[in-house]
């Protein structure tokens, strides 16, 4: 006898070992129709996916303005790229922020506390640095106005971070700001980089 012939004859003479086999195999018919149904699921998402992102690349390569686009893209990198001041070192870097700062407020501020912060590189922009300053003077409030249209008028990229005028017996301005500098080495410089 095989052992396929005893497995039914075990079968006949015990019931119960067939329900338990019918369920097992009824349990194992469930577990691979739901694992398909899964899968199928899965596909025919990934499929929904696929077909929505080539209609927006259909319709984006519809749009004829894709030249004109890039090159006003260009033109703002170009802008940026102008507005970005060149150093050939940090700590240079540093000391151009802290004395043009000096010169641009002391006509408004005879008594000026410029105090340079911690620089931090630029993410993801490989010698590109953040040169943070903290500005702190005696004015009233008319001065500090001139003081903040002077440094927001720079034709380098600088923002004001945090401002604060106080117009009280004791009048001042503290003013935190943060300018962009790019680190060029005596090679790169030479090279036009």
């Amino acid at each position: 006898m095989t052992t396929l012939q005893n497995l039914r004859n075990e079968v006949r003479a015990k019931p119960a070992l067939g329900i338990g086999l019918g369920l097992i195999a009824l349990l194992a018919l469930a577990y691979a129709y739901g694992f398909v149904n899964q899968a199928r699921n899965n596909s025919a998402q990934a499929y929904l996916e696929d077909v929505a992102e080539l209609q927006k690349i259909k319709l984006l390569a519809q749009q004829k303005d894709w030249p004109q686009r890039a090159k006003a893209a260009q033109a703002l990198q170009s802008g940026l790229q102008a507005a970005i001041p060149r150093s050939d070192s940090i700590g240079l870097a540093q000391a151009t922020q802290a004395a043009w700062l000096r010169s641009a407020i002391l006509p408004f501020a005879p008594r000026v506390n410029v105090v340079m912060g911690q620089p931090t590189k630029v993410d993801g922009l490989a010698g590109y640095w953040k040169v943070p300053a903290d500005i702190n003077a005696q004015v009233n409030a008319a001065r500090a106005v001139q003081i903040l249209q002077r440094v927001e008028g720079t034709t380098n990229l600088m923002y004001v971070q945090s401002l604060r005028i106080v117009n009280t017996a004791s009048p001042g301005l503290q003013m935190s700001v943060v300018a962009y500098y790019r680190i060029v080495r005596g090679a790169e410089r030479q090279n036009g980089a």
